[in-house]
């Protein structure tokens, strides 16, 4: 059930991350469909009008070595009328998986995404490759995918840029059970391009959730961003966040 809480605490902020961290959306078990819809509105009026709204479909589908990831994000944030944040995306991810052994995937994902406070009006992205299963028992497990992949960034007004580049889309995972109460995760994602490979992106994620009760879980997390090269010297090369929440899910 951990890794399942673990997926639903992910869902509110899958658009928040300068990276799209598909590894932490994807769904345990062979032979389902698995459907998961997260939507918040927040309408706040002191000295300030402020509107937060995040809406986060993740749908799953699996049969024989087939398997279908689909994401869909729209997070929105409004002060006085003014767009604080302003960001979401589109994943659609197949998998084909040897079965034999399991520990063999060819993948092929396209992605669209924007945010208007990076100055990025669209960035579409289409990539492949294999992904390996180096461990996996239990709830332990490590995962790695050296990724090739085409990047489209059309940026914003007042930026006259378009990029279209090859580039690496390598990712590690690994998960590890603690004392049968603790459940550690981290994600690494390393996006350099291949003509420049100074020009990279890295995106990085650590959760910590210990279990309290069957339905209760209190988790932390940390995420960490980093552009080598962002469109302006006015948005910083690195982004941090750092959260921690109690949560109790019923009827799983």
């Amino acid at each position: 059930m951990l890794p399942i809480l673990l997926l639903l605490l992910a869902l509110p902020r899958l658009g928040r991350a300068q990276l799209v961290n598909v590894e932490k959306s994807r769904f345990a078990g062979q032979d389902t469909t698995l459907l998961n819809i997260a939507s918040s509105l927040k309408i706040q009026q002191n000295t300030r009008f402020i509107v937060e709204s995040n809406n986060n479909l993740a749908a799953s589908w699996d049969r024989g070595p087939h398997t279908l990831l689909g994401l869909y994000n729209i997070s929105l944030l409004r002060v006085d009328g003014a767009p604080l944040v302003n960001g979401g995306f589109q994943h659609l991810r197949y998998n084909y998986t040897l079965r034999d052994s399991g520990a063999f995937t060819l993948e092929l994902f396209v992605q669209d995404q924007y945010n208007t406070v990076k100055l990025l009006d669209r960035r579409l992205l289409l990539g492949f490759g294999p992904r390996f299963r180096l461990v996996r028992r239990g709830q332990n497990f490590f995962y790695f995918a050296p990724l090739l992949m085409y990047e489209r960034e059309d940026l914003s007004e007042g930026v006259p840029l378009v990029n279209k580049v090859l580039k690496l889309d390598w990712y590690a995972s690994f998960g590890l059970s603690l004392f049968g109460k603790a459940y550690f995760t981290n994600i690494t994602y390393f996006q350099p391009e291949l003509a420049d490979l100074d020009d990279f992106r890295v995106f990085n994620e650590n959760s910590l959730a210990f279990s309290l009760g069957p339905e209760l879980l209190l988790a932390f997390n940390f995420n960490l961003s980093y552009d080598a090269y962002p469109p302006t010297p006015d948005i910083p090369r690195l982004f941090h966040t750092f959260f921690g929440s109690l949560n109790i899910v019923l009827g799983l």
